[in-house]
């Protein structure tokens, strides 16, 4: 449709804003376009079982958009071309009877499956919030409340989502929270008010999205938004250690977080949300969306780096091997999709064994290997650094030409290339003794070092109590 507008896609799905008449809000539509043919032939079913699901969820009294109609559109054009099921928030999404064929004929003729629903006004995406995009309509501390009573009434609804991430959420201006993405959501029976704690299945479900807010969110933040959906549910007065289920939920969301990012890095190898792949002459490679393709071109075919802005500067590297160059790209993605302090890729030759990384403007670094001795990073900084790095059970040998200084505040970040390891939780005590060693800093021994490596950690407090009462002594 003309004027529709892109508001975020991936290789299988894009969701756009199609504007509406005078005094109307427009619609969204979730366009389905899954690649290679056997797997585009599913993206009818796709569709109808999504809006499916938004039906049931609003019959079931959750805030979800109202599904205007699924329906296969000619690609390019705003026309439907047979098979629309429309009407208004009931009933519409039926008919899988006639779903395959009408798939096939959709993608024999370029054409693709809609789901259609109605716009929520004035409403932004929560991970778009945390991110710092945009303010929290009512506050923080009462949105994260909110979101906590929305959990709440989603497990009251038996409503399961294999993938809660804060990309699924909407908060309007009122501070109203929206669920606008079930894809793959299921239901069972209505629960009622009470238990002790959830059931594996639903602790499953909140790992995934304290594992997708382990970055954004604090250890007491998340805790908050536990706590309210427990206390609306009556967990709180019906358990005798009503906290023992969160520790095993930040525990499970450790390992899922880890996992997340260690497989994210092949999202980095194509096109995709982070990722454009692009081509000029017989040269192929890959940039981030947000490093201009004239930049991105002058370094991949002349070697030039684009020239520093005001916040950021470029390094380029040359490797021994294009499997050398491609770890340490995917390294670098890997630290970011983490939100560790490190430089970010910023374009990577396919064809040849070259990165570009960007680092802030304010950086110093990385040392140069004849000048043995660079100034020596703070205790606060190496602490934090290193403590966002075991929050993230992920160890990196430490040496001064492995670090870069912001010389605006002091603070560290990892320079290119970064080689990553599995931090051993065992070895914690000897990793610090040795990275202090080699970086000339008093690690254990330093409270500055100590309290910034505590302060560094994400999960539960009493993980933090553990290690600050056993602090140096294993």
């Amino acid at each position: 449709m003309p004027g529709a507008r892109e508001i975020k896609g991936n290789v299988k799905r894009t969701v756009l804003r199609e504007p509406g008449g005078p005094g109307q809000t427009g619609r969204a539509v979730k366009r389905f376009h899954a690649p290679g043919h056997l797997d585009s032939l599913r993206d009818g079913a796709r569709a109808r079982a999504e809006g499916q699901a938004l039906e049931t969820a609003a019959s079931r009294g959750l805030p979800v958009p109202r599904v205007l109609e699924v329906v296969r559109r000619a690609a390019g054009t705003g026309q439907a071309s047979g098979g629309a099921e429309t009407g208004g928030n009931a009933g519409t999404c039926g008919g899988a009877g006639k779903g395959a064929a009408a798939t096939s004929l959709g993608d024999a003729t370029g054409e693709r499956w809609e789901l259609c629903t109605e716009w929520i006004p004035d409403a932004h995406s929560l991970a778009d919030i945390l991110a710092g995009h945009c303010p929290w309509p009512a506050g923080r501390r009462q949105g994260l409340k909110r979101l906590g009573h929305l959990l709440a009434h989603v497990y009251r609804a038996g409503l399961h989502h294999p993938d809660l991430h804060p990309g699924n959420a909407l908060i309007d201006d009122t501070g109203q929270v929206w669920l606008v993405d079930l894809h793959g959501a299921t239901f069972t029976e209505p629960r009622a008010v009470g238990g002790r704690a959830p059931d594996a299945r639903w602790s499953e479900h909140l790992a995934s999205l304290c594992a997708a807010t382990r970055e954004l969110l604090t250890a007491g933040e998340r805790a908050l938004c536990l706590g309210t959906m427990a206390q609306s549910l009556g967990w709180e007065a019906a358990s005798s250690a009503p906290d023992t289920w969160r520790y095993e939920i930040e525990d499970r969301a450790r390992q899922l977080r880890q996992q997340q990012c260690a497989r994210r890095r092949r999202v980095w190898l194509r096109t995709s949300s982070p990722t454009l792949e692009f081509e000029v002459g017989a040269c192929s490679g890959l940039r981030r969306r947000d490093l201009d393709q004239d930049q991105a071109a002058d370094w991949l075919t002349q070697n030039t780096s684009p020239a520093p802005s005001d916040t950021h500067a470029y390094i380029g590297f040359a490797f021994e091997s294009k499997q050398a160059a491609r770890a340490a790209w995917t390294n670098a993605a890997r630290l970011e999709e983490h939100r560790l302090p490190a430089a970010r890729p910023a374009c990577y030759d396919a064809d040849g064994a070259r990165a570009l990384f960007r680092i802030p403007r304010a950086c110093q670094g990385p040392a140069p290997e004849e000048h043995p001795q660079p100034p020596c990073p703070s205790p606060a900084a190496l602490g934090h650094l290193l403590g966002s790095l075991h929050d993230r059970a992920l160890s990196v040998p430490m040496s001064l030409q492995a670090l870069l200084q912001d010389q605006s505040d002091g603070a560290l970040l990892l320079a290119p290339p970064v080689q990553l390891h599995a931090w051993d939780r065992a070895a914690l005590w000897p990793e610090l003794k040795r990275a202090g060693a080699t970086l000339g800093v008093e690690t254990l021994t330093a409270p500055a070092f100590r309290a910034a490596f505590l302060a560094a950690l994400r999960h539960s407090r009493s993980e933090r109590r553990h290690l600050e009462a056993s602090w140096g002594r294993g």
